[in-house]
């Protein structure tokens, strides 16, 4: 290794093991507290509650979801992508991954009642597109399966400008 590299790598080690130490263009060393980073990029942050997962769900159902006419929730995924698949069906604790044939894409798809009211409560107030709000109005919850669960539930648009959320 080369001497200048070598010094460097020591440097960043000293650095790392000691919370308190930085060093100025001078070479001089100095006491403060300095916040560790680690040189390895961090995973992607997954939702801690139900309230920021509705707001995960929300966003991939604005995105790349569906809900048909068939009482079916359809999220599309590419092969890349299929953990995530995995997560959110060990999450809602429904739903089936299929892969679509001669394509690298996979469907998560929930079919179950009680899978789709679960998705429903997660997602309330937290969609955004009024297209996929009028999906879940028009093909869940006007369907004579879905009434008793439509007369205990205020179903309603995100419209608040905040967007810090998953």
């Amino acid at each position: 290794m080369e001497p200048q590299r070598l010094y460097a790598t020591k440097l960043y080690l000293e650095l790392c093991n000691s919370p308190k130490t930085s060093v100025n263009l001078n070479n001089e060393a100095k006491t403060e507290n300095i916040k560790i980073i680690s040189i390895h990029n961090s995973k992607h942050l997954k939702p801690l509650n139900d309230n920021q997962f509705g707001h995960y769900l929300a966003g991939l159902i604005d995105g790349f979801g569906d809900f048909n006419n068939k009482q079916q929730l359809i999220i599309i995924f590419s092969s890349s992508e299929i953990s995530l698949a995995y997560y959110l069906k060990l999450r809602i604790g429904y739903g089936q991954i299929k892969k679509v044939k001669n394509k690298n894409t996979y469907l998560f798809i929930i079919s179950n009642k009680d899978g789709l009211i679960k998705v429903i409560n997660l997602i309330n107030c937290k969609l955004r597109t009024l297209n996929k709000y009028n999906q879940v109005l028009n093909n869940i919850l006007n369907h004579h399966l879905f009434i008793n669960f439509k007369e205990k539930i205020e179903f309603n648009l995100n419209c608040n400008n905040y967007f810090y959320n998953h």
